[in-house]
């Protein structure tokens, strides 16, 4: 299995006081949810890298999901709630000491075709460099420590909003 590497984006965090079962219940449903999108973004690098593999010397490719709410407001009125889940994947891809990165944020199997492409040729156009390349396996970090930093906050639209009016009366009062 490749590494790959999660992002979360949370605008706020908050800690409620709930009963356990409901955090648990939460708990499972996130950790359900990260480990189907890490299927999906595992397979797009797969994907990527296959695609690269016969048609060049060496590939890297980086995925990433973001999801979150931000919630302003304005003199205590909501003015803008967005939700937003978004992914990416970038690949620069060396051939003949030359190196062509390209990105999209379509992760569909034709998307990641044309992505794969792109770099190739831009490889083509650059200036070779005999540095260029993936490092030797030897150097390659595969037994990073978990950081610890995933932290989802349980945070329903409502209570975001109220968070948002909270925080700007606090800093109008500030003023």
């Amino acid at each position: 299995m490749l590494p790959v590497k999660m992002r979360t984006e949370k605008r706020f965090s908050v800690r409620l006081q709930r009963n356990s079962l409901y955090i648990m219940a939460f708990a499972m449903k996130v950790i359900s949810q990260v480990e189907a999108q890490r299927k999906i973004l595992e397979e797009a690098v797969s994907t990527a890298l296959e695609l690269a593999s016969g048609k060049s010397d060496g590939a890297e490719v980086a995925v990433s999901k973001t999801t979150g709410i931000s919630v302003s407001t304005r003199y205590g009125e909501v003015e803008n709630v967005e939700f937003n889940s978004d992914g990416a994947l970038g690949i620069t891809v060396y051939h003949q000491n030359r190196k062509g990165s390209a990105s999209s944020t379509d992760l569909s199997p034709q998307a990641i075709a044309r992505t794969v492409q792109a770099a190739l040729d831009i490889a083509r156009y650059t200036s070779p460099d005999p540095c260029a390349g993936v490092a030797d396996r030897e150097l390659l970090a595969f037994d990073a420590p978990d950081l610890d930093l995933f932290h989802p906050a349980d945070v329903s639209p409502d209570e975001a909003i109220e968070l948002a009016a909270r925080a700007g009366a606090g800093f109008a009062k500030g003023r």
